[in-house]
Order: C-alpha cells, then sequence, then structure tokens
C-alpha cells in the first residue's frame, strides 16, 4: 500500500504523507499535546477520540482537543506563528447537530494527513486541569466521571449512552462519581444557542441548536444505565454481550471499577 496520499484530498500538498499508527495520526498528535504543554496549554482530548478511549465504537475524522477557553487565542498564535511549518489552518467543518465544531479553529499537518481542532473548555463543559485528566501514551482524556459529568450537564445522551456501553459502568458507579442533584445547565445551552443565533452561516448553522429541555441528571443517568441490553442490535445476542461494545466477561478496556 502506498504510503502517500492523493494530492485530491489535500491539494495544497502534494504526495503528503500518511499519518502515523496507520492513518490515526497518533505521534502527530502527541507532538501537538508537548507543543502546548510545554506553552503551558494545559489540553485534553474529547469528542469522538474520548469516546472511542472509553470503548465505544465511533468513527473519528478529526482529533478535538479541549482548550482552557482563554488560552485558545494563545493556542491558534502558537501553531499559526512558531509552528507555521509544520501546521496549515483547515477549512472548517459543516455545521452538525448540538455542535459549534464548525466554528472552531481547524489546522491540518503541512506533511502528513491528518487534521484537529481546538475546542475551548467551555464548549466542553470540562475544566481543563491536571486532576481531570489522565494520560495513556502520551495522550491526555479526561477521567470517566469528569467526561460522564460534561455529558450529564450538557443533556448529550447520545454520548452518555456511548460511553456507558463502552465502559459498562453500573448504575451503583454513578452515584459514587457523578454529580447527579438537579438538571442539566440550561444557561450553558442557551449561551452556545447564542454563538450560533449570531454564525454568519446563518440559518444553515440553526441545525445546531442545543437543546434546552430541562432533565433531570439522576433520571438521564438511570435512563443511560439501565437501557444497556434495549440498545443491543440484532448482531449482538444478549446471551454473548452485555452492551453493544462489550462481550461478557470481556476485559475493562480501561480498568475501570464498575461498581
Amino acid at each position: 500500500m502506498s504510503n502517500t496520499v492523493s494530492a485530491t484530498l489535500r491539494p495544497d500538498i502534494v504526495n503528503l504523507q500518511r499519518a502515523s499508527s496507520g492513518g490515526r495520526a497518533t505521534h502527530e498528535v502527541i507532538q501537538i499535546i508537548q507543543i502546548f504543554e510545554k506553552h503551558r496549554i494545559i489540553c485534553c482530548l474529547v469528542g469522538v477520540s474520548a469516546l472511542v478511549f472509553y470503548g465505544a465504537e465511533r468513527i473519528q475524522h478529526d482529533w478535538e482537543i479541549c482548550i482552557p477557553s482563554d488560552r485558545v487565542k494563545d493556542a491558534v498564535s502558537l501553531l499559526s506563528n512558531e509552528f507555521v511549518s509544520m501546521y496549515t489552518p483547515a477549512q472548517r467543518r459543516l455545521p452538525q447537530p448540538a455542535s459549534l465544531s464548525h466554528t472552531y479553529p481547524r489546522f491540518s499537518g503541512k506533511d502528513a494527513d491528518f487534521s484537529f481542532i481546538l475546542v475551548p473548555s467551555h464548549d466542553a463543559h470540562i475544566r481543563c486541569s491536571e486532576s481531570t485528566i489522565q494520560r495513556s501514551n502520551g495522550l491526555p482524556y479526561p477521567t470517566l466521571p469528569v467526561l460522564i459529568q460534561s455529558f450529564l450537564d450538557t443533556n448529550n445522551t447520545v454520548a452518555l449512552c456511548d460511553v456507558v456501553d463502552g465502559t459498562n459502568v453500573s448504575e451503583c458507579w454513578g452515584r459514587q462519581h457523578l454529580k447527579l442533584d438537579g438538571t442539566n445547565d440550561i444557561g450553558w445551552a442557551k449561551r452556545m444557542n447564542g454563538q450560533i443565533y449570531s454564525d454568519k452561516d446563518g440559518p444553515m448553522a440553526w441545525v445546531s441548536l442545543f437543546p434546552t429541555a430541562i432533565v433531570s441528571k439522576q433520571q438521564m443517568w438511570e435512563s443511560g444505565v439501565r437501557n444497556k441490553k434495549s440498545r443491543l442490535g440484532w448482531t449482538q445476542p444478549e446471551e454473548l454481550f452485555e452492551t453493544r461494545f462489550r462481550l461478557k466477561s470481556s476485559d475493562n478496556p480501561r480498568n475501570i471499577t464498575h461498581f
């Protein structure tokens, strides 16, 4: 198999090299993380990257790097100036449901075929700090309680069910590790929608609007963990599968205590 990528995929570069780790670009992303941390910008991987880390089966296109909201401009400046020989601004994403990803800074590698976006920590509803991050092979991810809490706070039930099925955590685990009192963060959803209403893309971006229904976090959690079996498909017989992503008696991907 050729180790180069057709220029039709990235017309700015001819004979673009395939990214490391079979095209997943793990080593390239580690390098970006090291650049940020050298400049005291704490960051972690969110979105599909984090879901896959915790056992969900998702297809990843861009790496999503969560940056403290007040350091996003610093990170963009760093990549655009000091490291301009390594990264180039990339075309932004199309609007996606319940997401502002189409507004985030997006970069591509100049020598390898991969891309990443910078997600403000406010938008991910995650506080970037050493106490909220765990590392695996040089890559920082939110700890599982921090990640799941962000899904509850933002009423992201799709991601919540994915991470529950990836880790097979129990209802009891949630009572021990999560803040289940109260409801989702409506103020956050309204602020996110305010950015969408003011977006220059106009009506096209309205597909991205966030739900503003008030939902009990306790009920959201109970529904997510109690309905694992109902999410099994016809190719996942209950006698073989614990969840959509976990066979019975399979090893926990992150040594997570379920109970």
